[in-house]
């Protein structure tokens, strides 16, 4: 029977049931992020495939939005599976619950419409934490309340419990962080944490063994049949000695059970310090690997695109000297040049550059005329010029002033944690030639023909018959094999218009966002090739063509 004081007490089905509405609305909420791609009924596949792989950022965000409040509900039904009643409090808590539950469809838009920043990430992070803060608070009160939660559930599971609660919001606040520096591992990481909160918990494995027992105690203890009342004297002493043996025997099993439950306490408590002093060890060891190691730079390109530097005055810029990397200890394709800038001074510039990311990468001149290990470049001599800017693109470094070019003969790249040469350029005088600031020759704008896409092409006249192609505010799909061609027409809406005219390829497409530069064949007849198409060679399609004119 309960308790008078809990007569006035709120019941707990109303909660279940707003609960399983909010969180079907709000699951079905997600999938509206999804829009059919804008092509035409009958497009080939060639067209379809791309356009639907071109969304799978969504179908990320959309499985961690849907899983995370699959994990929520499935968490808040558990907890109302024991707790027996409710108040005033633990309705609001449930309110507050509910009401971020239901705004996460709109954190998943923002974090789709803005992935590409810090923000975004942090923004839908932070919902996430709301909602495993807010549903452990629940768990903390109504196991503070007498009577709220039922009373087979003992201490060690509700502690077990706890432990489960807290650890969500205190991973997602983490996970948050990791957001600072790579979104997409932030967001890997939500998607490999979400499984294990699909297992079972302590709780729920071992719930059978913590059912009440009560039908059991009250056969033990139900009161034995009165003995006849014609019972000799005799069999009454002897049931009395009975009872001094049985009671005293009860008194010594109830010992040795609360000796054995002590050990077993002490064993427990034991066992649970070692494995969370193992446990935060084995975090800090992992800390420690990664700050050291940052493994996830080898998956993390970071890009950079600096145009050729400005010279201060009217006058040319000369190349001092200039020399191609070699991969060391990591392969490492481009040029390094030294440019003799008039109002700037030494300037080191890197062209089609790409080599391995890394912890800590510099650049050095160094005083080796060509370094193939680790040793010639300490033993040597060198100067440190920067840190690396990116490790793929274009990108210019200022020399300190007062260098004595003469002394150097090299550009390494240098990983400084780990003393490693990752590649080195040896450099050869580049002679009385110069480089004239780029002149733009023909220039135009992309329009779509398979895809959407947008940004200008330039053709820049570099001096000494050198000619480089560049888009700037360039975006378009991602797709297989995606080249870049100069076509002989003077524009291509379509596929055949490529193929019949002719082209030249100037390499494969470096990214489908952001500025880059292609060089162009040394002798090609510009006045022939008069436009810029995006070319998937995997499927024969053109994805867009920019016409080029004066």
């Amino acid at each position: 029977m309960e308790n008078d004081n809990h007569s006035f007490d709120l019941g707990k089905n109303r909660i279940e049931a707003l609960s399983d509405g909010i969180f079907a609305i709000a699951m079905t909420l997600l999938i509206l992020e999804f829009h059919v791609p804008d092509l035409p009924h009958d497009a080939p596949n060639v067209m379809v495939a791309p356009a639907l792989f071109h969304l799978w950022p969504k179908f990320v965000t959309y499985i961690i939005s849907f899983a995370s409040l699959g994990v929520f509900w499935i968490g808040h039904h558990n907890m109302y599976h024991v707790i027996r009643r409710s108040d005033r409090v633990l309705l609001w808590l449930n309110i507050l619950f509910f009401m971020f539950a239901s705004f996460l469809p709109f954190s998943t838009s923002v974090l789709n419409a803005f992935m590409e920043t810090s923000v975004a990430p942090l923004f839908f992070g932070g919902n996430l934490v709301i909602l495993g803060w807010i549903l452990y608070f629940q768990w903390a009160y109504a196991n503070k309340q007498p009577g709220m939660i039922a009373p087979h559930i003992t201490g060690e599971h509700r502690s077990t419990v706890s432990t489960r609660f807290l650890a969500y919001p205190i991973i997602a606040m983490l996970t948050m962080m990791v957001c600072f520096w790579s979104v997409p591992i932030s967001l890997g990481i939500y998607l490999c944490l979400l499984p294990l909160y699909m297992i079972p918990g302590h709780f729920m494995r071992h719930q059978r063994d913590t059912m009440p027992h009560g039908n059991q105690n009250a056969i033990a203890n139900a009161p034995a049949e009165a003995e006849p009342a014609n019972s000799s004297k005799i069999n009454e002493n002897l049931r009395e000695q009975s009872a001094d043996d049985a009671a005293y025997s009860s008194r010594s099993r109830d010992a040795e059970s609360g000796r054995v439950s002590i050990q077993n306490w002490i064993r427990r408590r034991t066992s649970m310090q070692k494995k969370i002093i193992v446990g935060v060890a084995v975090i800090a060891a992992i800390v420690a690997g990664w700050a050291a190691f940052r493994p996830e730079l080898l998956f993390v390109n970071k890009k950079v695109n600096e145009g050729f530097p400005t010279a201060a005055s009217t006058l040319a810029s000369t190349v001092v000297s200039s020399g191609t990397f070699h991969g060391v200890a990591h392969e490492t394709k481009g040029n390094a040049s030294v440019l003799q800038v008039p109002g700037k001074g030494s300037v080191l510039r890197l062209t089609n550059f790409t080599t391995s990311n890394g912890p800590d990468v510099r650049v050095f001149l160094i005083g080796a005329k060509d370094a193939t290990d680790n040793a010639t470049v300490t033993r040597d001599g060198y100067l440190e010029i920067a840190k690396l800017k990116g490790n793929e693109g274009d990108q210019n470094y200022d020399i300190p002033a007062g260098t004595d070019l003469s002394k150097y003969h090299a550009v390494t790249i240098w990983c400084s944690r780990f003393h490693v040469n990752f590649a080195t350029a040896p450099l050869m005088s580049g002679g009385p030639e110069t480089a004239s600031t780029p002149t733009v020759v023909l220039k135009g704008q992309f329009h779509k023909v398979a895809h959407a896409t947008s940004g200008a092409a330039s053709v820049y006249d570099l001096g000494n018959g050198q000619h480089v192609l560049r888009l700037t505010n360039f975006e378009t799909s991602n797709g297989p094999d995606v080249r870049v061609y100069l076509v002989a027409a003077p524009d291509a809406k379509d596929d055949a218009t490529v193929t019949s005219a002719g082209f030249v390829e100037l390499g494969k497409l470096k990214g489908n966002q952001g500025d880059q530069n292609y060089d162009i064949p040394a002798g090609t007849d510009l006045a022939k090739y008069r436009a810029v198409t995006l070319w998937c060679h995997r499927f024969n399609v053109n994805f867009a063509t920019a016409p080029l004119g004066s």
